[in-house]
């Protein structure tokens, strides 16, 4: 058997309207991409060839799926296309994928809801060819419409409802998580600090970090790489990843991502780049104090590794291999003249960036952070900036190493 998958048939402007960087194929429905349920489901079915039809081709799920088609024993192709009105002009469309084999059509905005999996070919009825939407079979030259439990999603409501619905009962597919105990699915690399209040359910993706006094509860879903920020409560919400959700908020009923709250019910969105908030706005000479410090920390230290540095750079190879010239951090003196002369930063702002910097955020609590928890860290401290916080890093990266016994190399 094979099967096609193809979103868009219409009523998809809210999506893009309100989730422009993401797809139908791609919008993450608790914690997992809806192409992703799709292809666990038709991998329980048995089916040998998928065709994922995408009318907004999403590049960073492209990526994920070539790089993971090991997971799936199924064949699968995710390509472009555009929409089709019913499923006759689907079936005509990709007549050569398709040929005369039984054939499981996921037409439009849609997902089954099956108990299991098999229900989608067994609670089926006759249905007309020109059917504009929903889940059907061929099977033996017949056109049969799927009449089990579905959600279609065409709107922001349908979405919020449709992953709560997941999250109280997964039905036939698998929540994101590698750990799932009392209704808290936990994925790798999750921090949470001390006095969160977490009530299930929850879904907790990857490279999450909560910080203290965070309260969780009637369902929450976050996404992987985020971080919820200290006294925060989130309330029957969705965050999706990559998002930074600041101190002392509180959201109920909403989805949050990157910049935008979103309220699921009316389709109302604000971006919180529109509402006036920022930071820095006493300004002296157009440069802020924060900076205006940090480049004065700069010259200090400048200064008062300027003597060490020239007495002890002649002994440099019999410093045990150089171990302990890293201990005593004198090989981060050039990129404090770097970061001086070239407009960088004392504490890294992010991992991908070119500017120069001597310190990352990590160092305030590890010595050998991971790339995941780097990330975190760096995103906390641009949340975070202040001349408080650079000092702390500053002296407990430079006391972690001196305290580390390996090598450092």
């Amino acid at each position: 058997m094979k099967a096609i998958i193809s979103p868009y048939t219409r009523d998809f402007d809210w999506c893009e309207e309100i989730f422009p960087e993401l797809s139908l194929c791609s919008l993450p429905v608790a914690g997992r991409a809806i192409a992703v349920h799709l292809l666990d489901l038709c991998s329980l079915l048995g089916t040998s060839d998928l065709l994922i039809l995408d009318y907004c081709l999403d590049f960073a799920l492209q990526s994920m799926l070539r790089e993971r088609t090991d997971r799936w024993p199924v064949h699968f192709n995710y390509t472009g296309a555009k929409p089709a009105a019913s499923v006759t002009q689907l079936l005509q469309r990709n007549q050569a994928f398709a040929a005369n084999d039984d054939l499981l059509i996921v037409h439009g905005p849609v997902l089954p809801l099956p108990r299991q999996p098999q229900e989608l070919l067994t609670q089926t009825e006759p249905c007309d060819d020109d059917a504009p939407d929903g889940i059907f079979l061929r099977r033996d030259g017949k056109l049969l419409r799927y009449t089990g439990p579905q959600q279609r999603i065409a709107s922001t409501a349908d979405y919020f409802d449709l992953n709560f619905t997941l999250l109280a009962d997964s039905a036939c597919y698998n929540l994101p998580g590698y750990s799932a105990e009392n209704g808290v699915h936990t994925g790798m690399n999750v921090a949470i600090k001390q006095d969160c209040v977490i009530s299930p359910p929850v879904i907790l993706a990857d490279n999450i970090c909560l910080e203290r006094d965070c309260t969780l509860a009637n369902g929450v879903i976050i996404g992987a790489n985020a971080i919820i920020d200290h006294h925060t409560s989130l309330d029957h919400a969705i965050v999706l990843g990559n998002t930074y959700v600041g101190q002392d908020m509180e959201i109920r009923d909403k989805i949050v991502v990157g910049q935008r709250i979103i309220d699921p019910h009316s389709g109302v969105y604000v971006d919180q780049s529109d509402m006036g908030v920022s930071a820095d706005m006493h300004l002296v000479r157009h440069v802020s104090p924060t900076r205006l410090g940090e480049v004065t920390l700069l010259a200090l230290l400048a200064l008062t590794f300027l003597l060490p540095y020239l007495l002890l750079w002649p002994f440099r190879p019999l410093l045990s291999h150089r171990a302990w010239w890293r201990k005593l951090s004198l090989d981060r003196y050039p990129d404090i003249w770097r970061a001086l002369l070239h407009h960088g930063h004392l504490v890294r702002r992010q991992p991908d960036s070119d500017i120069p910097f001597v310190f990352c955020a990590s160092e305030l609590y590890s010595v050998h952070a991971t790339p995941a928890q780097q990330l975190l860290d760096d995103s906390y401290f641009r949340h975070h900036l202040s001349l408080h916080l650079m000092l702390r890093i500053v002296l407990h990266g430079s006391l972690r190493r001196l305290l580390a016994n390996d090598c450092l190399e």
